[in-house]
């Protein structure tokens, strides 16, 4: 078999996945939440939104590398993540609109991942100084589920199947549950009173800034907060607007 040439790209799928058709050879098409590989005995396209360099290929590789010792050296055990909550108690009318503060937990999935020891201090201390969708990237493909549609040479789908790594699945969980922990010890410690919804890694909350207490028994971790309006509709789902952001309480599952 002649060497492999593959080509990063940023085409039209469909007109790639065409010209794969009209060679009239056997291909696969993989399918990530990041990218898509298209390829036969010969050829592989990769298209993604950006370039997947060798850098990001390395820095992939050792992550891997350190959470495969992570499962080897331990029982993970899976958690149920619940990405969001919400105080029912401030959305009791069908719609409204108040003043909220927004505390924004900066790079709280890569410092999770961190003290609960999935990553070393290297690996950690790298990530930090990378931009925001390249750490979520890397932490992200511990979850990463590839489908794979098989083509026979006329172009009609034979086989199809889903590959994913459930030790991987179980420390992204992990990591998103730690981020949830950190979420309800801030609700506890400033009152559930106060506290309107988390979403991810945002928390907003029916206080000022300086009443804020940031304190966290297990985390030590940087934020930011500002003074947001933000106005909500409860009929058949919760949908929260802030400044042109919407958050989807349903949507979610």
């Amino acid at each position: 078999m002649s060497k492999l040439l593959t080509k990063h790209i940023y085409g039209d799928i469909i007109k790639i996945e065409d010209y794969f058709r009209s060679l009239k050879k056997p291909y696969k098409v993989q399918s990530t939440n990041y990218s898509t590989v298209i390829q036969n005995d010969n050829e592989k396209y990769i298209i993604s939104p950006s370039y997947i360099g060798f850098g990001f290929m390395n820095l992939l590789s050792k992550l891997k590398k350190e959470i495969n010792i992570v499962i080897k050296e331990n029982e993970i055990e899976d958690k149920k993540v619940r990405w969001f909550n919400y105080n029912q108690d401030y959305f009791n009318d069908s719609d409204g609109s108040m003043i909220t503060l927004e505390v924004d937990i900066s790079k709280a999935y890569l410092y999770s991942a961190y003290y609960q020891k999935f990553i070393s201090k290297e690996y950690f201390e790298h990530l930090l100084r990378l931009k925001k969708s390249t750490r979520i990237k890397l932490l992200g493909s511990l979850a990463s589920k590839k489908r794979i549609f098989y083509y026979n040479e006329l172009g009609i789908k034979i086989n199809e199947e889903i590959k994913k790594n459930d030790d991987y699945i179980k420390i992204w969980n992990n990591i998103c549950f730690g981020v949830d922990s950190y979420m309800n010890e801030l609700t506890l410690i400033n009152g559930y009173n106060k506290f309107i919804f988390y979403w991810f890694d945002n928390l907003f909350m029916n206080i000022s800034q300086s009443e804020f207490n940031p304190i966290h028994t297990n985390y030590i971790l940087k934020y930011s907060t500002n003074m947001l309006n933000y106005k909500w509709d409860y009929i058949n789902l919760l949908n929260i607007n802030i400044e042109n952001r919407n958050f989807n309480f349903r949507r979610i599952y």
